[in-house]
């Protein structure tokens, strides 16, 4: 279910931000593919599970990052991670979709009492349902989400208590700690006992992950470390971003590493938790100021004046260390509190207003992002059609060598069929002229002379035929010539499309120029706002341009698409034919061929019967002188 709370966009300047962050702290692994695979993953998630994902997206993408860090460095190993604050049991899904990508089997133990969202502890009051989505907490809930993912109950254990109780304690200490990552109790005793509990069962090559740190929504989180920050001597922070503090274990004291010196500065500085204690104090002057003054206005008195001078002491002027002072400065510390409150109100607009301005800028920029993928898209397709013309080319030019294959051969078995021919003439010449000699084998030789005439009628079918095949040869000739014409046709069409491509590049220069001068726009755009909304026009209005230009060159690249896939049918067409005229031409010349050998047997039988003529005219003879000699 997706969040109505939390935006779910990361832009390519947060993606640079998040890779130079993971840098920085020593996952140098870490590439922009594996962070929008971290967004994925989490989208896909967030979409299905019952219930929803509390946080930024950016959170739970450093998540994912750490969590396959832990697989990485663990693989193999007797470990585990430990999470505190199970609610709906997205981030355990998130976690498990980590190790599985790297292939490490390691057990996850998530810790929840999951009977309700914050109820108090002594008296069990506060809700059943998720203030959010007004969704009921319960085990089965998170059971049924992990099941719709399949993942197996071995990979997954539930500890169904308070964290602060011995059975989750007895179940992080079964095996090392990969990852601890804190998100359960947000008050200021609740965040340090979880720490002050749990730390000691962190690897020491592990990680120490705590949620809500610098939240203006839950500002005891950030109080309970800085204000004890003994309980973290022995780790040093590795990084400080959206509401997520990680720590490694380290010799050194927590202040003492180069990014520990400037992690507070990199996350907003004092000033940042300045801000969420104002605003915690606003809410409580606010929503409480008159019902704690109504039950006693001097408790009421002297806790502001301890408030105001404890946590607003970088702004407020010191008017006294006494209690007395600060309860006689009680009523214009109120007057201040109420001038502070105004002036935060007017921070926090223009703060909106600010938000506002860089989210249509990363909108500005995400269109022109979209163009150039776009216009990458159409040089690549571009670059297919010629690479199709070329192969498409190529098959032409190997079907006219085997065109003129074929008609070489068809070529030598015209010559032999002329040649039998001839052999032919000849032998019938040979037995007309023993029609002369044998007048007494009339009979015998008119049957020869059938079996000619019937040879030279095949003779005539066989010529008959090969006309025709010389008139295939011409009309395939001539679909060679036109299809010739279509591949010139072709050419032109893709030097159109180059040329095409061309101005696409020099659009694509005049783009790159836009963007300077928009960059330029965005640095003056505090002094002279309208301005900049007028370039921003007539950026959009560039951009629609190109847009169109787009849309034609792909309707373009559509037809060219088209007449490939004529050309293509055409060529299968001419293919099927040719392969029926060749298979016909080898039935032919094997019938003929069998007709010859036919022919040659029916020869050697007849020249068989000659020589026995003959024979019997010799003995005649020799009967005739003998009867003379009588």
């Amino acid at each position: 279910m997706l969040s109505p709370v939390h935006n779910r966009k990361v832009s390519s300047q947060t993606r640079s931000q998040l890779l130079k962050i993971l840098q920085n702290a020593g996952l140098t692994w870490v590439r922009v593919k594996d962070l929008n695979e971290a967004k994925k993953t989490f989208i896909e998630i967030e979409t299905r599970v019952q219930g929803r994902l509390a946080g930024p997206i950016e959170e739970y993408i450093l998540l994912y990052i750490l969590a396959r860090d832990v697989g990485r460095r663990f693989k193999g190993k007797d470990c585990q991670i430990v999470e505190i604050g199970t609610l709906f049991g997205g981030s355990s899904i998130l976690i498990w979709h980590a190790l599985k990508r790297e292939n490490a089997s390691i057990r996850i133990v998530t810790i929840d009492p999951l009977d309700g969202y914050y109820k108090d502890k002594k008296t069990g009051s506060g809700s059943d349902f998720d203030i959010v989505l007004n969704l009921k907490i319960t085990e089965k809930l998170v059971h049924e989400n992990f099941a719709s993912f399949s993942i197996p109950k071995e990979d997954i254990r539930i500890v169904k208590d308070l964290s602060q109780n011995q059975p989750p304690i007895l179940a992080a200490s079964e095996r090392p700690v990969g990852l601890l990552f804190i998100d359960g109790d947000h008050s200021l005793l609740g965040i340090q006992k979880d720490i002050e509990n749990y730390i000691d069962f962190v690897h020491p090559e592990g990680h120490l992950a705590i949620d809500n740190f610098l939240d203006v929504d839950w500002p005891q989180v950030t109080e309970g470390i800085l204000t004890n920050l003994d309980l973290v001597k022995n780790f040093c922070p590795i990084l400080s971003h959206s509401k997520l503090l990680v720590l490694n274990q380290s010799n050194s004291g927590f202040f003492e590493s180069p990014i520990s010196k400037h992690f507070l500065s990199e996350t907003g500085d004092f000033l940042n938790l300045f801000r969420q204690r104002t605003s915690h104090l606003r809410m409580l002057l606010s929503n409480d100021l008159d019902k704690i003054v109504q039950e006693n206005n001097e408790t009421l008195n002297k806790n502001i004046a301890d408030i105001l001078e404890t946590q607003l002491l970088p702004e407020v002027p010191k008017f006294g260390t006494s209690n007395n002072t600060a309860l006689q400065m009680a009523p214009m510390l109120l007057t201040f509190a109420n001038v502070l409150k105004e002036k935060g109100r007017l921070i926090e607009q223009l703060e909106e207003q600010n938000e506002h301005l860089k989210s249509s800028i990363e909108q500005e920029q995400s269109n022109y992002s979209n163009l150039l993928i776009k216009n990458d898209a159409l040089c690549d397709s571009l670059d297919q059609v010629d690479k199709g013309l070329e192969r498409f080319s190529s098959k032409l030019w190997e079907q006219e060598k085997e065109l003129e294959t074929s008609s070489a051969t068809i070529s030598k078995q015209q010559a032999e069929i002329e040649l039998s021919q001839s052999t032919i003439s000849r032998q019938a010449k040979k037995l007309s002229q023993s029609q002369d000699t044998i007048l007494k084998h009339n009979e015998e030789l008119g049957k020869s002379q059938a079996i000619i005439q019937k040879q030279e009628g095949e003779i005539k079918e066989l010529r008959t035929t090969r006309t025709g095949l010389k008139q295939q040869i011409r009309s395939q000739s001539r679909r060679l010539d036109k299809n010739h014409l279509k591949i010139h046709d072709l050419e032109k069409q893709l030097a159109e499309t180059e040329r095409l491509k061309e101005e696409s590049d020099q659009k694509n220069k005049a783009l790159e120029n836009n963007k300077k001068d928009l960059e330029i726009q965005i640095k003056s755009l505090t002094e002279d706002i309208a301005n900049y909304a007028d370039r921003i026009r007539n950026l959009e209005h560039t951009c629609g341009q190109q847009q169109q230009e787009g849309e034609r060159l792909k309707s373009d690249l559509g037809n060219t698409s088209k007449e490939l896939q004529n050309l293509s049918q055409e060529y299968e067409s001419f293919k099927a034919s040719q392969a029926q005229l060749v298979a016909e031409l080898k039935q032919n010349l094997e019938s003929k061929s069998t007709k010859i050998r036919v022919l040659e047997e029916e020869k050697g039988r007849l020249v068989f019967e000659l020589k026995t003529y003959i024979g019997e005219l010799r003995n005649r003879e020799e009967e005739l002188k003998l009867f003379k000699g009588f």
